[in-house]
């Protein structure tokens, strides 16, 4: 069986949910009610705003952390006042840094074994081992994903379940189309900037690597380290940036990839 399936039409989900409210302000005082849904819109207008800061940070070749206070970044940065203030976070605040990056690990849930590799990338990253975090970090993701959402199976599930079209998980396939296009969206948004960084996660982290120069001239454009070119050498990621933005989506994976499972869990507990 699919471990990975739609969960619905949208278009019913959205008809139960204004169903729900219809019946809810029969029996709900309405300036309670005005008040409840102000306070929605109010953290739904954050989080977008969010996101599109969130956005302009990946643009300048950084990874927002969940946690950093972007309200010190200007609403209309520049490229050059975004690195400013990176470099600054990572330089003069980097115990702050470090400390909401292990609190997502450990708050993620995530086994003993993937928080010691996080906690040794980040001494790897503090001894200036640039290289060794990028390369550490990947191997670790793959297998946090392998013991969780992909059951302990080295192969990534088939759209139509014909066991000689799978391929090994390496680059984590039915996991991102799923976060994509069939998982509530919840699960990707729900952590702080999650819908850039779900974005940032299909299009480059796992983007498989053609071997035009284009391609790989693109890919060393970007600082945000590519499984792929990583773990078979076509770029060298050696950078404090690239250590850095390793850390940021990795902490990001794993409490993505725990949401995941936790939710795929309660659903089959549910269907049985």
């Amino acid at each position: 069986m699919k471990r990975f399936i739609e969960v619905g039409d949208l278009t019913g989900q959205i008809a139960q949910a204004m169903r729900n409210v219809s019946e809810s302000l029969k029996v709900v005082d309405l300036a309670d009610f005005q008040r409840r849904t102000s306070n929605i819109f109010q953290e739904i207008g954050r989080h977008f705003k969010n996101t599109e800061r969130a956005q302009k940070i990946l643009d300048a070749g950084w990874v927002p952390y969940a946690g950093m206070p972007i309200d010190d970044l200007p609403e209309q940065a520049t490229a050059d006042q975004v690195d400013i203030f990176m470099n600054s976070l990572i330089g003069d605040r980097w115990v702050e840094v470090r400390n909401c990056l292990a609190n997502t690990v450990a708050m993620s849930k995530v086994d003993e074994e993937a928080v010691v590799t996080f906690d040794e990338a980040l001494s790897a990253f503090e001894n200036g081992h640039y290289r060794s975090v990028v390369r550490v970090l990947f191997p670790e993701i793959e297998r946090v994903a392998r013991d969780t959402v992909y059951g302990g199976s080295r192969k990534d599930w088939s759209i139509d379940e014909r066991k000689e079209t799978r391929r090994l998980n390496t680059g984590l396939g039915a996991l991102r189309e799923s976060l994509m296009q069939h998982l509530p969206a919840g699960l990707g948004v729900y952590a702080d900037f999650g819908f850039a960084l779900t974005q940032k996660m299909d299009s480059h982290l796992y983007r498989y690597v053609e071997s035009t120069p284009e391609d790989l001239a693109a890919l060393q454009a970007d600082p945000v380290p590519n499984r792929h070119a990583s773990q078979h050498g076509y770029v060298t990621y050696s950078t404090a940036q690239n250590a850095y933005n390793a850390l940021s989506m990795t902490a990001f994976m794993f409490d993505t990839i725990l949401r995941v499972d936790g939710y795929l869990r309660r659903k089959a507990q549910v269907e049985t």
